[in-house]
């Protein structure tokens, strides 16, 4: 697995495309932005969280998510977002100029494509 540039996280905002495999319905809007500082923030889908993030090469971890409560018709993809998000350990840039995001059995938990 090659190591992914710090810019390579931070230079753009990513909108989810793919959790746990299965295309994001329309209409779910989740993006993500990792910051230089270690904090990753964005839209969940409906609502908005953050966490603290460590990455090195091609180790990514995140935290638990704090994000704000409202109720929408998608929350189970919210859930599922947050789930494979604080799964994560191995971050890979994808062909597409995107990044997929693995757990620690190497599967694909979230697939980002720059916004």
């Amino acid at each position: 697995m090659d190591p992914v540039p710090a810019a390579g996280l931070t230079a753009t905002e990513w909108k989810v495309s793919q959790i746990d495999g299965a295309a994001v319905p329309a209409g779910f809007n989740a993006v993500l932005h990792f910051q230089g500082n270690g904090t990753l923030t964005g839209s969940l889908g409906c609502n908005n969280g953050s966490a603290q993030y460590k990455h090195s090469g091609h180790m990514l971890t995140i935290g638990n998510m704090v994000s704000t409560k409202m109720a929408c018709d998608q929350m189970a993809w919210e859930t599922k977002l947050a789930a494979a998000l604080t799964a994560t350990q191995h971050v890979q840039l994808t062909g597409t100029n995107g990044l997929a995001l693995y757990d620690g059995q190497m599967a694909v938990r979230v697939t980002l494509q720059p916004r």
